[in-house]
């Protein structure tokens, strides 16, 4: 169904949020440019294997309601 797509959309979407937060945040320990790439590239990785199979790996819930 349509709302399950929206919502695994809307739950890969705060976890890259709060992935991308928690790497770029000033008070958290501070990384080298390369790996805050590398990470935020895996953790893209992980959420397209892991939601892809419904909504096509969507991270952007206005795709899916349009």
């Amino acid at each position: 169904t349509y709302i399950n797509e929206i919502l695994d959309s809307i739950v890969a979407t705060g976890i890259l949020v709060i992935v991308v937060q928690a790497l770029t945040d000033k008070h958290n320990e501070k990384y080298p440019n390369g790996l805050i790439a590398l990470l935020i590239g895996l953790t893209l990785t992980v959420i397209g294997c892991s939601y892809g199979y419904k909504a096509g790996g969507s991270i952007n819930p206005a795709r899916d309601i349009g």
